[in-house]
């Protein structure tokens, strides 16, 4: 997690799982905009699914989930074609 929403006051976002599927928990006074960078960069940019928010940014380094509630999870893996 690089960075989730407006912090004040809270008692800090974390995020458990792996690149392909996780959950963010805001915590208490954060609203808005997360930030998860990936551990290994994806060779190209991956699919993802979000529940509780809404993709705004999708990169092969990050994915970035806007409109987060208390908790956001997502999915993720490569692009087929």
């Amino acid at each position: 997690l690089v960075s989730c929403g407006e912090m004040r006051g809270s008692s800090g976002a974390r995020v458990v799982g792996d690149d392909r599927h996780g959950s963010v928990t805001l915590g208490p006074g954060a609203r808005g905009r997360c930030t998860v960078l990936f551990g290994a960069p994806w060779t190209a940019r991956p699919t993802c699914m979000v529940v509780g928010g809404r993709i705004a940014k999708l990169t092969p380094t990050d994915l970035v989930i806007e409109g987060a509630a208390d908790a956001v999870a997502y999915d993720c893996g490569p692009t087929t074609r």
